[in-house]
């Protein structure tokens, strides 16, 4: 049976998309459609717990100061992504981040 997480995982080890939808239990079709895997709540549920969203703030917080942001920039990217913070358009959704990051704190 196809799991989101073991896809997760195998992802993490520097797998392509497809062979870790292989891993993962997907079939063919799916693993040549892996945004078909990553658009889904579950997902994004998994990265959310993965990624938490303090860390992500913290890290961002870290970036704007940096004299080379360019050197942890695509890091940060990517995780944003692989939280599902970006919009249709492609714009990075960090305002929800941080007022989630500030709401949950009682700010």
């Amino acid at each position: 049976m196809p799991n989101v997480k073991k896809y997760i995982e195998s992802r993490q080890l520097c797998k392509t998309k497809k062979q870790s939808a292989l891993d993962a239990g997907y079939s063919e079709s799916m693993s040549n459609t892996p945004s078909a895997i990553e658009d889904t709540d579950k997902y994004h549920e998994l990265m959310r717990r993965l990624i938490p969203d303090d860390i992500l703030v913290k890290k961002h917080k870290e970036l704007l100061y940096n004299k080379k942001p360019e050197v942890n920039l695509k890091a940060l990217d990517m995780a944003y992504k692989l939280k599902g913070y970006y919009n249709n358009e492609g714009t990075q959704v960090t305002v929800n981040v941080l007022n989630n990051y500030l709401k949950d704190r009682g700010v």
